[in-house]
């Protein structure tokens, strides 16, 4: 297991305030290499079938990279 990424901040907005049932993480990798690792485990890798579950789950997605 990998040790150069962490989850920072998880957070759901309460139902009643507008955007209900919005979820947003904040996830930081230690560098490029890190975040290309976490991509080929999501694409490929273990962590696969989970984004599989995952993705159905979904309404819709945006993904920002912060330098």
């Amino acid at each position: 297991m990998r040790d150069d990424s962490r989850v920072l901040h998880y957070l759901r907005h309460t139902h009643g305030t507008g955007v209900s049932y919005r979820i947003v993480t904040l996830t930081a990798f230690a560098d490029g290499a890190a975040l290309a690792a976490t991509r080929e485990r999501i694409d490929d890798g273990d962590l696969a079938a989970l984004s599989g579950r995952m993705d159905g789950l979904r309404h819709d997605v945006t993904a920002k990279v912060l330098r």
